[in-house]
């Protein structure tokens, strides 16, 4: 059997995005138009976002498939049983479509056909099937060459409605496909859809007609016998008046609609006489238009009303505009238990068209949502969401590089991250410190977040204190944590920034970078040089280590570090520092800065980003240089300098 026969033998006839949770069932239905005796010879594959081709995705197993069967392949079973009533004969990742995908039909690797122009994104093109579908003409043959023509369909949103495909706005007409031509004319309106629309004045009329010529226009509104006929349209507003009119085409005019009004439009393909075919040929849509919704929020601020260590309350302001006077707005304020917060005041919507609404008296604590919404002849109906703000009493602070980060555990071994991370810090000064209303952030790619030290963590005068996200110290690896942060704060184990703050002053900031400077040890604690004990020193990777001593020595297979105590690492200064290093201005202004040491011996300079990546290396031999980073945007970066076999690295940041 040769190639062109076999692939002739199978055929796209339906793709579908469906309408219920998260847009499913998604998938295509094909047809068998020859007995197929193994149909693993067969694949599909989808093109995603007009982004080619990905191949075959989906190969089909080695069975049989009779002609004249259908078969459907779905991206999964629950949702296609719901909606069409049966299960799909397949299911895979690769039906994972949404309506301005093309999906491809391979035989031995090779396409065979297609839907949609995979080099394409079907967004806004005839072909989007968006919330609905788009099904092959009977007669119309498998091709390579994707033809709009070859498929009629529902329109976006076609598939709503409904909890099924038989209760849908446009139902898919799965199983219909025949190889042979249909000669019996139909109609689809593709545009309006069922349902209610935003406020608008005007309706765009969209319709698919098959196997029918039109006739022009005999004077008398009727067909003058040059085709089959015309378009015999009825336009009704509920409890109100009915249009009607003939069209001798399929271009129909947008229709004039009011805000707040419901409307039936009724089209029925007629004969040359305006008489009804048998059976009748009619499509109906029934939809309504909202209301406008003309306010506006520009603007919205919390503050607390005081600060203290105590429970307070906090005040929200939303400027708002555009309001159209005495439409009857209601305003409601209310927790996630659907409880009323606070006191709804300040200007009402209902008598001014700008001003300000004042939510006052609300616990610090308590997130709640605001809702407006319009009453007779506004569609309004919104909602805000508030999140407490912090209502923390002004902190007096101690002078900065008081308090130092010293040891950080990102990456536990013998407990999950989630247990067993945490990190340290030291006095420099010689009296104790509170911590209590400082704040913790922590910067990465996967999770930025920032929490407050809610509780009084004394960090004793030249000692230590670890915060950590688990103080059990039974699932933690036997780690005394000083104060448990809140479980959203994540030490990712690739690159991230810690920070501790003071009244929005930054006291300590380190950046590790997934080994490219700093340590990057799994099941051990990176650990500060205890004679690099600096806020500028422990921006250099190089001064930090891998932890050498168990955290817990009861324990045989313990995680390595020393939480609370003494680090064990020491650089020694003679073997690693480059004699006479030193950078200015750091930060780096006018796009240059100045590099020197006490040799003339060749240096290596490297810039990395945060994310570890090399932006800028030069290399140069005389003991000073002018650096130019004039290609370089501004921000925080790692410096890496190696000369005679030493390496020095420190914080860079440009501006």
């Amino acid at each position: 059997m040769s190639f062109l026969s076999q692939a002739q033998n199978l055929i796209i006839t339906g793709v579908f995005d469906g309408s219920l949770s998260r847009g499913n069932p998604k998938g295509v239905e094909l047809y068998v138009i020859n007995t197929i005796p193994n149909l693993s010879i067969y694949g599909l594959g989808s093109a995603n976002n007009g982004e080619g081709s990905d191949g075959q995705e989906f190969q089909f197993p080695e069975v049989a498939a009779q002609a004249g069967s259908f078969i459907y392949v779905s991206n999964e079973v629950d949702n296609f049983k719901t909606f069409f009533g049966f299960e799909p004969n397949y299911t895979d990742g690769s039906m994972i479509i949404n309506g301005n995908d093309a999906v491809e039909l391979f035989m031995n690797e090779t396409v065979i056909d297609v839907f949609g122009d995979i080099n394409v994104d079907g967004k806004a093109t005839t072909w989007e099937y968006l919330d609905g579908w788009a099904y092959r003409k009977s007669g119309r043959t498998a091709s390579t060459t994707f033809s709009e023509t070859d498929f009629t369909y529902s329109g976006v949103n076609g598939l709503e409605g409904g909890t099924n495909n038989a209760t849908a706005n446009f139902p898919m007409p799965i199983g219909t496909y025949f190889t042979i031509n249909s000669t019996e004319p139909t109609l689809t309106i593709t545009s309006p859809t069922s349902g209610e629309k935003e406020a608008t004045t005007t309706i765009n009329v969209d319709i698919l007609v098959d196997n029918f010529t039109f006739s022009a226009d005999n004077g008398s509104g009727l067909g003058d016998n040059s085709g089959d006929g015309f378009i015999r349209s009825s336009f009704t507003v509920s409890g109100g008046v009915t249009e009607s009119s003939s069209f001798f085409s399929d271009a129909l005019p947008d229709l004039i609609v009011s805000e707040g009004n419901s409307y039936t439009l009724t089209l029925e393909l007629v004969d040359n006489s305006g008489s009804s075919f048998d059976p009748a040929i009619i499509e109906t849509v029934s939809f309504s238009v909202k209301f406008p919704c003309e306010i506006q929020f520009t603007n919205i601020a919390t503050a607390c009303d005081v600060s203290t260590d105590d429970t307070d309350t906090y005040s929200t302001t939303i400027n708002f505009k555009g309001s159209t006077t005495n439409i009857g707005y209601t305003i409601t304020a209310k927790d996630s238990s659907g409880t009323d917060v606070g006191i709804v005041g300040g200007d009402d919507p209902n008598n001014v068209e700008s001003g300000v609404i004042s939510i006052t008296d609300v616990p610090e604590g308590v997130d709640y949502t605001v809702t407006i919404v319009g009453g007779q002849g506004s569609s309004c109906n919104f909602i805000r969401n508030i999140a407490s703000p912090r209502c923390l009493p002004s902190l007096s602070c101690p002078s900065t590089g008081s308090i130092i980060i010293t040891e950080i555990m990102q990456n536990p071994d013998k407990v999950s991250d989630n247990l067993g991370e945490y990190f340290e810090v030291y006095n420099t000064t010689d009296v104790d410190i509170d911590l209590k209303g400082w704040l913790i952030k922590v910067v990465s790619s996967e999770n930025p977040n920032i929490t407050s030290i809610t509780s009084s963590v004394v960090v004793p005068a030249k000692d230590y204190a670890v915060l950590g996200k688990n103080a059990d110290t039974t699932t933690n690896g036997g780690v005394t944590v000083d104060y448990q942060y809140d479980s959203s704060l994540f030490l990712t184990n690739a690159i991230a920034t810690i920070t501790i703050e003071c009244n929005a002053s930054v006291f300590d900031s380190v950046t590790y970078d997934n080994g490219t400077t700093f340590p990057d040890p799994t099941g051990k604690s990176m650990e500060l040089s205890t004679n690099k004990y600096s806020a500028a020193d422990n921006d250099v990777g190089a001064n930090w280590s891998e932890a050498t001593s168990k955290i817990d020595e009861n324990v045989e297979d313990s995680d390595l570090g020393t939480p609370g105590t003494i680090n064990n690492f020491v650089l020694s200064v003679s073997n690693s520092s480059i004699l006479g290093f030193a950078t200015y201005p750091n930060p780096v202004i006018n796009q240059r800065f100045t590099l020197s040491s006490s040799s003339t011996g060749a240096k290596e300079i490297s810039i990395f980003n945060v994310i570890g990546k090399k932006v800028f290396t030069i290399i140069f031999f005389d003991a000073k240089k002018v650096i130019d980073v004039s290609t370089i945007n501004p921000g925080v970066y790692i410096l890496k300098v190696t000369e005679n076999g030493k390496t020095a690295t420190k914080k860079l940041v440009i501006r």
